[in-house]
């Protein structure tokens, strides 16, 4: 399916140089031989694995620490994780919500994602730009590695660390941590995303299902074709009955936006009878 219809708003965006002393991947001397890595027009998968496979063993094992040495060769720094469960960890004063376990008691996932969380996205995301912009700044540096939200279940009340959580239940649990990672995430209008939902389905299924997405950068009045590939078999569920995963035949409708809130394009193709054979025919 195409898309050839402008989607993106006007938006400023804060370009910001180097850091001073810090390595930067386009002056180190990897770059003048242009690996894929560094080619931001490539697939994500493809720039991933190009760097993946550069990595020795050693290095592989020394960036599972997330207080690694920066590997200057490939001009890659090491990016410090943060916390951002009810506010963001800094050493400055930063904005503080209730635990929790207060803001469950809301019972409104729309809110903790829209009133809560993209505020401590939007101060995590600030805070990062600013030490970016200005490396001076005598304040903490780390990166946009956020290890929330905790998804723990309530069980003993002589646990110490019950103010991270949801409470006991597991459903509301589930919710408020997918509006946490949704809030953490954003509608950014510059990733166009596409979801499917099966019309009619003999199982219960979600209502939107993401199945792919791309970066998409256009000028003001500017008009793009936008190719997404979704292969069949991502469009499976698992039959515990059967023990495999099954593609239903039926229409799906294949939805485009920048959130599955933001549909803003819809279009219907249909599944045959006879995909499955076709699908088991394969080689593995």
């Amino acid at each position: 399916m195409h898309l050839n219809k402008t989607l993106l708003k006007l938006v400023t965006l804060l370009f910001v140089g180097p850091v001073i002393g810090e390595p930067n991947p386009h002056d180190c001397d990897l770059a003048r031989t242009k690996p894929l890595y560094l080619d931001a027009e490539a697939k994500i998968e493809q720039r991933v694995n190009d760097l993946i496979i550069r990595l020795t063993l050693e290095e592989r094992a020394m960036i599972l620490n997330h207080n690694h040495p920066d590997i200057e060769r490939l001009g890659l720094r090491g990016d410090k994780w943060n916390q951002c469960l009810n506010g963001v960890q800094w050493d400055q004063p930063t904005t503080l919500f209730p635990i929790c376990t207060v803001l469950a008691a809301t019972w409104d996932p729309d809110f903790i994602k829209n009133q809560v969380v993209r505020v401590i996205s939007d101060e995590a995301r600030a805070i990062y730009n600013g030490w970016r912009k200005d490396p001076s700044l005598s304040s903490q540096h780390k990166g946009l590695i956020y290890r929330d939200p905790v998804l723990n279940i309530g069980r003993n009340p002589y646990w110490g660390r019950n103010y991270e959580i949801w409470g006991e239940d597991p459903y509301l649990t589930g919710r408020m941590g997918v509006a946490y990672c949704q809030g953490m995430h954003g509608n950014d209008p510059k990733h166009l995303k596409l979801y499917t939902r099966i019309l009619q389905s003999k199982v219960t299924r979600p209502k939107h299902e993401l199945k792919g997405f791309k970066r998409v950068s256009l000028k003001a009045g500017e008009t793009k074709k936008i190719s997404i590939e979704v292969l069949v078999d991502r469009l499976a569920y698992f039959d515990e009955k059967k023990n495999r995963f099954i593609v239903e035949a039926g229409d799906y409708e294949l939805q485009i936006g920048s959130s599955s809130k933001e549909i803003q394009l819809r279009e219907q193709m249909t599944i045959h009878e006879n995909l499955n054979a076709q699908l088991e025919a394969l080689p593995n």
